[in-house]
């Protein structure tokens, strides 16, 4: 039997359409396998937990008196990498306790907590996270009683 290598058969249009179909598949397969070996994974056990308060409650306060304290806060919390504060990095929202928590990688971020216009008065912080840590941090926000 001799071999032509230059004629079409039903056989090699059957080849070139299964390869064709199993081209992407294959690449992408690899193109995976490749991603996987170049980058470890992103272990996100860190990162930043806390709570907002608003207050004074009163405006006269008396050392002991419980019902002038300062209450939690639902708000928005902006997150930013410290190297670029102009960006926000996310946002995220308390709870109705004023309970937060965000999962970061190790760094220095800013957290500014959203605020009115001019009152609550929010001011911002620096915190920074520590591999495989949560990172404790109260904020807090003047509501303008005098």
């Amino acid at each position: 039997m001799r071999i032509i290598y230059n004629r079409v058969t039903w056989y090699s249009k059957l080849l070139a359409m299964l390869l064709f179909a199993s081209l992407p598949f294959i690449g992408f397969y690899f193109g995976v396998q490749y991603q996987k070996s170049q980058s470890p994974p992103l272990d996100l056990s860190s990162g930043i937990m806390g709570h907002v308060l608003i207050g004074p409650q009163c405006p006269v306060q008396i050392m002991g008196e419980g019902s002038c304290d300062d209450k939690p806060y639902q708000t928005q919390i902006e997150i930013f990498e410290k190297e670029n504060s102009g960006k926000s990095l996310k946002t995220i929202s308390t709870n109705s306790e004023g309970y937060f928590k965000a999962e970061l990688l190790p760094g220095i971020y800013i957290l500014r907590v959203r605020g009115g216009n001019p009152f609550p008065a929010c001011g911002e912080q620096e915190v920074e996270v520590e591999a495989y840590q949560f990172r404790d941090s109260t904020l807090y926000c003047d509501k303008g009683i005098r």
